[in-house]
Order: structure tokens, then sequence, then C-alpha cells
């Protein structure tokens, strides 16, 4: 329940100087009272139209789910989709968001289907200009890298869906990562909220902390970024060799494990038993962090590869613990490269997008949730 308690403007300056988080005003865009159980996809995928349509909203609204994550991103194929190492083209100063064009295209469907179908949007900025090609933020010292080019595309944003009540947030960089993430952390991620905060004093603002998003790491050394709307995110995928088993630098049959059991967290690791326990202990510092700040806590993305042994199993623990805590969560994935997609079998080719038509073990975990949102009238 929100304070709605009156205070002086010294205090509030003081509780602020202590690092005490303040409630937001219920102004605005209210955060909903009820819990937001969802989807996170990409905004881009193969349909006729190259964007979500409205059959992936259809079945969103079937299963009762009352948020979606959304990708937004350098365009695919234009002139600024670089390979790692390659020059950047400048942005024309005239027309900034030229490299978005069609992701800002697909972004006005989704907002569009979604109010149809009564479900909050939250876009994420995955690629900027600068980042696409070098995710993994291999750029030399002393160079900023693309964290400048995070707030324009803000700024931009904001300005066109300040008073579209569907747009709930603003997740406003995905996993920040690489050994300059502290550039992210201590000048650019809060340069971004203050210039957000300009132009759009209602949406909420998610921030993933660095590296990765991550539950424990990233959450060792937090603290809360200065304003109000805030929601801080984690991304959940522990232990990472079991969920991403066959893909990346999991494909050793060594890393074909079921869980619970003996698993490695990433492929360097020991290997220790993963059960639920096991899972939650690996969230304890994003519990504490919110007990000792107040804050909301979103998980933007978590999933499990769908032909890992004791998949649904996984799923059903670690919901169970973001339900326990109370947090928000979208399930990452549905409609885009099916490997993550629960309406497909562990058996069906690791190829394609869409809609698989199976009713898995997993989707039985997820309609189960989903079931119980509030209404979306």
């Amino acid at each position: 329940m929100r304070m709605k308690t009156m205070m002086s403007g010294m205090a509030a300056a003081f509780l602020l100087a202590a690092g005490t988080v303040l409630p937001a005003a219920e102004a605005g865009k209210p955060w909903p009272a009820f819990r937001l159980r969802g989807i996170d996809t990409a905004i881009c995928v193969p349909t006729e139209s190259g964007f979500l349509d409205e059959a992936f909203f259809r079945r969103l609204a079937e299963w009762n789910v009352n948020v979606v994550r959304v990708a937004f991103s350098v365009d695919r194929k234009s002139p600024w989709d670089v390979k790692a190492g390659d020059p950047v083209p400048p942005v024309p100063a005239d027309n900034p968001m030229l490299p978005y064009r069609k992701n800002l295209e697909g972004l006005e469907q989704v907002v569009r289907f979604a109010k149809k179908y009564n479900i909050y949007v939250v876009p994420a900025l995955f690629n900027v200009v600068g980042r696409q090609g070098d995710f993994m933020l291999r750029f030399k010292d002393g160079d900023e890298g693309y964290y400048a080019n995070v707030a324009p595309v803000w700024e931009h944003l904001a300005r066109r869906y300040r008073d579209e009540k569907q747009v709930l947030a603003y997740d406003i960089l995905n996993e920040p990562n690489g050994h300059h993430a502290r550039v992210w952390r201590d000048r650019f991620a809060q340069e971004t909220v203050d210039r957000i905060r300009a132009v759009d004093p209602d949406t909420w603002i998610i921030y993933e902390p660095p590296p990765w998003s991550l539950p424990d790491q990233a959450f060792e050394e937090i603290e809360p970024l200065a304003g109000d709307r805030l929601v801080y995110s984690f991304h959940f995928y522990y232990p990472h060799s079991y969920t991403h088993q066959g893909i990346g630098g999991y494909r050793k049959p060594e890393f074909r494990r079921p869980y619970p059991g003996m698993l490695r967290n990433c492929s360097d690791n020991k290997p220790q038993l993963w059960d639920k326990a096991m899972l939650e202990k690996s969230m304890r510092n994003v519990i504490e962090f919110r007990k000792k700040h107040g804050v909301k806590i979103f998980v933007g993305e978590f999933g499990v590869i769908r032909w890992a042994e004791g998949s649904d199993r996984w799923l059903k623990d670690a919901i169970e613990l973001f339900e326990a805590n109370g947090w928000d969560w979208t399930f990452h994935s549905y409609y885009e490269w099916n490997g993550w997609n629960p309406t497909c079998s562990a058996d069906d080719p690791p190829a394609g997008t869409g809609d698989g038509g199976r009713n898995t073990p997993m989707l039985q975990v997820l309609t189960g949730y989903w079931k119980q949102n509030h209404s979306r009238d």
C-alpha cells in the first residue's frame, strides 16, 4: 500500500539525503495494484508485417497475460547495424532516430494492439547505435562507447509515449555489461533518468544494474538512483549452464544435465546441487536490496531452454520465488526464436518462430499463473 504522508520540503530533502526512497505520487501513471505476469519478446519478428502482430496479442489475451516487455533496437540491416570493430556511421543531426525507423514503426503497432487487448507495454532498449555487433563491450579503455547514445533515444520515446497509459515503464538499457559497466552505473544511467524526467514525469523507469542484470553480482554494490517512479530489475537464468544447455558455450554433452541436480552455474564453475533453495540463495542480494530500500522489483527476463530435462520444475521453482517476494515478471520468450518457446515441445526442431501450438508442461506452469492475473477489462 502506497503511503500518502504529507511532509515538509525540509523533511523530504533530509530523507532523500539519507538514501530513503520516497513513494511516487498517485497522479499520472500509477503502478498497478495487482501483480504483473507476462512475456518478454522482440518487436521485430518474421510475421507478414515484420512486427508482433494481432495474432500474438490475441494469444496473450487468451492466456490472460497483462504485460509484455519488448526489445527496441537499431534496425537490422540498416547502415548502423555493423559488425564488431567496424566503424559506426554518424547519425544525421536532423534525424537522430533514423537508425531505429523500423523499430519505431513496430513499437507503434505493438502499442496499438496492446491498447486493443488492454496489455501493458514495457519497451526495453537493447542495441543502441554503437552497441550492435559488440554486445560484450570489447571497446578500448577511455572509450565510453555507446552510453552517451542512450539518453537521446529515451528523450524521443518519452515525448511520444508520456501520455500513453498503456506504456507503463521504460527499461532504459538491457543487461549493461563489460569492464566499462561502472561508467554506465555511475554516470550515464542517472543522466538518462534525469533527461527522461525533464520531458516525462509520470512513466516509470526500470533500471538494470551491471553486470548483466545478474541477481547476485549486480546487486552487491548497488545504490538507488535519484528520482521517483523507479523500478529495479534483474534477469534470471541460473544455473546458466543448465538453462542454456545446447546453445552458445554449453553445447558439450557434459552440460546436458537435469534439474534439480549437480550443475554448474557457468562453464568454469564446479558442479553443486542446484535446487529451489539454491535458486533462492542466488537471489539473496536482490531480496536484501528490496528490504533495505523499499523499492519495486521487476524480473524482466527469465527462462530455460525448452529441451532441458526438468525445465518445468525449474520454471515452477523460479516463479514460486518471484511470487513469494511480490515481484512482477515477464517470461523469456514467445514468438521469437523458439528455443525458449513454451508452445514447442522438447523434440521440436530448434528453429523457427511464432506459435508452436503445443500445450507443454512449461506452458502449463505459466498459464497456471497467468490465469491468476487481474482482469484486463
